[in-house]
Protein backbone atom coordinates (compact mmCIF):
# COMPACT_ATOMS: atom_id res chain seq x y z
CA UNK A 1 0.00 0.00 0.00
CA UNK A 2 0.88 3.33 -0.90
CA UNK A 3 -1.57 5.57 0.88
CA UNK A 4 0.26 5.01 4.16
CA UNK A 5 3.25 4.72 6.63
CA UNK A 6 3.73 3.33 9.44
CA UNK A 7 6.47 4.84 12.25
CA UNK A 8 8.80 3.06 14.87
CA UNK A 9 10.15 5.45 16.74
CA UNK A 10 12.16 5.13 20.06
CA UNK A 11 12.42 8.57 21.64
CA UNK A 12 15.02 9.67 24.52
CA UNK A 13 12.10 11.84 25.99
CA UNK A 14 8.26 10.34 25.46
CA UNK A 15 7.28 14.28 25.01
CA UNK A 16 8.58 14.32 22.12
CA UNK A 17 6.68 12.19 19.76
CA UNK A 18 3.75 14.52 20.30
CA UNK A 19 5.75 17.11 19.31
CA UNK A 20 7.05 15.48 16.03
CA UNK A 21 3.30 14.23 15.00
CA UNK A 22 1.88 17.90 15.33
CA UNK A 23 5.20 19.41 13.33
CA UNK A 24 4.31 16.30 10.53
CA UNK A 25 1.08 17.37 10.93
CA UNK A 26 1.43 21.06 9.91
CA UNK A 27 4.38 20.43 7.42
CA UNK A 28 3.14 18.07 5.10
CA UNK A 29 -0.07 19.83 3.81
CA UNK A 30 2.32 22.77 3.03
CA UNK A 31 4.60 20.21 1.12
CA UNK A 32 1.78 18.94 -1.18
CA UNK A 33 0.41 22.18 -1.51
CA UNK A 34 3.65 23.47 -2.93
CA UNK A 35 4.36 20.31 -5.10
CA UNK A 36 1.15 21.07 -6.54
CA UNK A 37 0.54 24.80 -6.46
CA UNK A 38 -1.57 24.91 -4.27
CA UNK A 39 -2.78 26.89 -1.02
CA UNK A 40 -5.31 25.88 2.02
CA UNK A 41 -6.23 22.84 3.15
CA UNK A 42 -5.85 19.72 1.94
CA UNK A 43 -9.40 19.05 1.89
CA UNK A 44 -10.63 22.18 0.32
CA UNK A 45 -11.24 22.87 -3.09
CA UNK A 46 -8.88 25.41 -4.65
Amino acid sequence: MTNHLHLLLTPENAERVPQMLISVGRRYPQSINHGYGRTGTLWGVS
